[in-house]
């Protein structure tokens, strides 16, 4: 580090080269151990944030699976209902009828499984989650009675069927004016 000239006298010259070096080193490793410091603090911030996101999938699986078992039962409900729609325009009104009616259980079954979701203690503080599920809540309700206005449409299209004793080409024109009323 410092160097005695032959003259035994020191070279003050080569002394601030030196002081120079050691002073650009110093904010040098001041940085690099700032870096480190900000890495260990994010590793554990995004540690805990994981660890925290699990403890939440542990404690809310069980609604997870309700949610999931509702969302089943809907899509299921749905699609009874679409086929019960077309087998109505399909003049099928016996298949029509048993759709209609297992569509309605499905929503019966979702509804049931929703109640039991929001009635979780931790999930109902939240306004946002509890407002998204009584917007739920409302579609499903409607899905069962679109389901329960199919069910008596098709049984309505076969009473007037067999009222009518297999005469697909009857009109209401046609019906005498007694029969009308």
């Amino acid at each position: 580090m410092f160097h005695l000239s032959k003259s035994k006298h020191i070279n003050f010259a080569r002394l601030m080269e030196t002081a120079d070096s050691f002073l650009g080193l110093i904010p040098e490793l001041k940085r690099q151990r700032r870096i480190k410091r900000i890495y260990r603090v994010l590793k554990l911030f995004c540690l805990s944030v994981v660890a925290l996101f699990l403890i939440l999938l542990i404690l809310f699986s069980a609604e997870i699976l309700s949610f999931t078992g509702l969302y089943g039962q809907a899509v299921s409900g749905k699609a009874n209902l679409e086929q019960a729609i077309v087998f109505s325009k399909q003049n099928k009104f016996g298949e029509a009828i048993a759709l209609a009616r297992a569509a309605e259980n499905n929503f019966n079954v979702s509804i049931d499984s929703l109640d039991q979701i929001k009635n979780n203690q931790f999930i109902g503080r939240f306004s946002f989650v509890a407002s998204q599920f009584n917007g739920l809540e409302s579609l499903l309700v409607s899905a069962r009675f679109l389901s329960k206005a199919v069910y008596g449409g098709a049984g309505f299209g076969k009473s007037l069927e067999s009222s009518l004793s297999g005469d697909k080409k009857l009109n209401f024109f046609k019906i005498q004016s007694g029969g009308k009323a």
